[in-house]
């Protein structure tokens, strides 16, 4: 059954977002732009900019050169689909008290914008359980549905501990009003179910789409080549990646070319460079990496092994495997889970060996069934299950009502 036929397309979705769409690829991107694809009028809030990330925005623009680009429009374009821009709000450090100053501009943008919202028929989806803590609130915005997405712990959102306080207090107001809890990760189910016990909750992983599928063209699969290539793409952030397993597997195979297309730092940059089988795309609009994978013959997840990347779906495993190619990775509670996909390692040793076995594989079988696990996880498919359980809420929520009628 169609979407639009599970839950009218007389909703309309409003996503307050924790990303930029002019900068990496997320996920609670790929969501609207697919519930718009399904006909759903969609509006999407961007991150609020600050003071400060606008400072830093305009430094990685001038000084670091393979930083992330967010002039680079990564938006897919959509007829139903609207990008909104809070005001920048003068925010220095996320520690200062600034915030309260920050949450009034907002609040005064969010009230004139939404002034006219049917909010009735609108479902709301919450990334960032911060907003929830004085910026936003159940009297502001009485949706019809509200959603709290988990796509990380909150760790990796939040910049300080001053941050993450807020965070987890936001969290607390959340629970009196959100009616389902979606999260990317089989490995957080528990902990969701701790914070949010009795609230609906389903795990919608991460996925790729099909214009990514098919823009890959396979060249790695048409042709003998005398140098193998070894790509990564994604977040350097050292919070979860492994800069050092990166540099020991580049020093470990100098036949080899390892094409990165990655923000990097000005550390990592200058370390890359003693490397001359090292490509440096730096940040890549997310379409133009179909491109990069189509001549990749093996991806890297070089993850550090801690509490971030235990709850980490990483949205890379599905675009490699969208392409065919093998995937190295460190061993993480979460990437068990797709482990016949994946050649996991436990160290650093296993890990260098294991790309050697990764380079050696000539398997047309592999090959297809990893194919088809890109096919079978799109958003198309993500978006379904979403779909589904709304329609089980909305249904439940409009019973309820009529009874107390």
């Amino acid at each position: 059954m169609k979407a639009s036929e599970l839950l009218s397309t007389k909703y309309e979705f409003l996503i307050v977002g924790n990303s930029h769409v002019g900068g990496m690829y997320q996920r609670e991107q790929a969501l609207a732009c697919e519930l718009a694809k399904h006909g759903y009028r969609v509006k999407f809030i961007e991150e609020i900019p600050s003071l400060a990330a606008n400072i830093r925005r305009i430094i990685r623009k001038i000084f670091l050169k393979y930083s992330i680009d967010e002039d680079n429009n990564n938006q897919v374009i959509s007829e139903n689909l609207d990008i909104l821009q809070p005001p920048s709000v003068p925010t220095i450090y996320r520690n200062s008290m600034i915030p309260f100053v920050d949450r009034m501009i907002f609040r005064k943008w969010f009230k004139k914008k939404f002034n006219e919202q049917d909010w009735s028929k609108t479902i709301m989806i919450i990334t960032f359980p911060y907003i929830w803590n004085g910026f936003i609130n159940r009297q502001m915005a009485p949706a019809k549905v509200i959603i709290t997405d988990y796509c990380d712990i909150n760790e990796v959102s939040c910049k300080s501990n001053w941050a993450l306080k807020r965070t987890i207090k936001g969290e607390e107001l959340l629970k009196k009003d959100v009616a389902l809890v979606t999260y990317s990760a089989f490995s957080m189910q528990n902990e969701i179910k701790t914070k949010y016990p009795n609230v609906e909750s389903v795990c919608i992983p991460n996925a790729t789409y099909n214009e990514f599928i098919k823009s890959i063209t396979n060249k790695n699969l048409k042709k003998h080549k005398k140098r193998k290539n070894i790509g990564y793409i994604g977040s350097t952030d050292i919070r979860w990646f492994d800069e050092n397993l990166l540099i020991e597997a580049i020093r470990s195979y100098p036949d080899c070319d390892f094409t990165l297309c990655a923000p990097l730092s000005k550390k990592l940059y200058s370390e890359l460079k003693k490397y001359n089988n090292v490509a440096k795309l730096g940040f890549s609009r997310h379409i133009d990496i179909a491109k990069v994978l189509s001549d990749v013959d093996i991806g890297l997840i070089p993850f550090m092994q801690n509490r971030i990347t235990n709850a980490v779906n990483p949205l890379k495993l599905y675009e490699y495997c969208a392409a065919g190619i093998p995937t190295v990775a460190m061993w993480t509670k979460e990437l068990n889970h797709y482990k016949e996909y994946v050649y996991l390692a436990k160290d650093t040793d296993e890990f260098i060996s294991l790309i050697t076995l990764a380079l050696s594989e000539e398997s047309i079988e592999k090959y297809n069934k990893r194919k088809r696990f890109a096919e079978e996880n799109t958003w198309e498919a993500r978006v379904q299950i979403l779909i589904e359980k709304l329609s089980y809420i909305v249904n439940k929520s409009d019973t309820l009502t009529n009874c107390t009628l």
